[in-house]
């Protein structure tokens, strides 16, 4: 292994970024519940795989006018909504025409002192129209409906990650995609959780190390000590380095994607929920997109799920073992 090295500039990144109280009360969540992290990751491991999205002819009003009429034909008053605050003249629409994939362009709803935005740059393929109908969910939530700061942001992708999956059902449904192309779509879900749940565990590997205190020139070197004889000790330090990274074009920050964990799990089980009770589940879910702001993780698992963390996770377990059992048995 080469010698592994940080300049001050990137220590002093680092801490900068990574010495909050908040990011260390997500790093003992991932401890806690690691364990069932770890079965998920595994049971992923054994039944899922990266997927390619064929190119689209869509233009971008094509694929507004799809998703347009999704919320419409799953709740007019969502539709409304939707309608009204994309309309709205202070809030910031700014939208680009489907293309291949480029780092440059983003997909984003922000909020705050500057206002409510959005910005929308899909690819030209079916992963591009459900990440129109993702930004358009998050235009629904109170957070962008009042321009209101999040209680716990840890929440903020599960309205979006459960839409996905009723939007690609929809699809399916209404012959918009095939079956093949439904079938990917789920597993690109569970492969992102994979590659979610793998990130989330090499960050709270290296924070568990670092345990709070400031990043040093000495504590890189300890780090490193500790780290030889891990088999992912290359992986590990190339994830510090990310972490501690400084471009001028792409600055080194935070990525919540914890957040997009418990999406993925939550938005499954509700998922399964709505197959078997889509008035009552769709019900619940506007109720909590007019008040999520205000609501805590245990909270939302309430009230949308009436269970607490473990119960999901056991619930979650049985809906993908499930899955995958079918799989085989289809395959055989």
């Amino acid at each position: 292994m080469e010698e592994f090295k940080l300049s001050q500039e990137e220590i002093e990144n680092f801490n900068k970024i990574y010495s909050g109280k908040y990011i260390y009360a997500i790093n003992e969540q991932i401890n806690k519940f690691r364990p069932g992290l770890e079965n998920i990751r595994n049971l992923l491991l054994a039944h899922t795989h990266s997927v390619e999205y064929e190119e689209k002819p869509y233009t971008l009003g094509d694929m507004i006018k799809i998703v347009y009429d999704f919320y419409k034909s799953l709740d007019i008053n969502l539709y409304e909504k939707l309608f009204s605050i994309l309309h709205d003249d202070s809030v910031s629409v700014n939208f680009s025409e489907p293309a291949k994939h480029d780092k440059s362009r983003h997909n984003v709803c922000s909020q705050g002192d500057r206002g409510r935005k959005i910005s929308l740059a899909p690819e030209n393929n079916l992963y591009g129209l459900i990440t129109v109908c993702h930004e358009f969910c998050h235009m629904l939530s109170q957070r962008m409906q009042e321009n209101k700061r999040a209680v716990d942001s840890t929440i903020g992708e599960v309205e979006t990650l459960f839409i996905e999956k009723v939007f690609a059902n929809y699809l399916l449904e209404n012959g918009i995609i095939t079956n093949a192309e439904y079938e990917n779509t789920m597993m690109g879900g569970d492969y992102s959780l994979l590659g979610d749940i793998t990130y989330c565990f090499q960050r709270n590997d290296l924070l568990n190390i670092i345990d709070c205190e400031q990043l040093t020139g000495e504590k890189v070197d300890e780090l490193v000590d500790k780290l030889k004889n891990n088999p992912n000790c290359d992986v590990l330090l190339s994830r510090l380095k990310k972490m501690a990274s400084l471009s001028k074009t792409s600055p080194a920050d935070y990525s919540p994607i914890e957040r997009y964990v418990i999406g993925q799990i939550v938005g499954t089980v509700l998922f399964d929920r709505y197959q078997n009770d889509r008035q009552c589940t769709i019900e619940k879910f506007k109720n909590y997109l007019s008040h999520n702001s205000e609501l805590t993780f245990s909270q939302m698992l309430k009230e949308l799920l009436d269970k607490d963390a473990f119960g999901i996770y056991n619930e979650y377990m049985d809906i993908k073992e499930r899955e995958f059992t079918a799989d085989r048995e289809q395959e055989n």
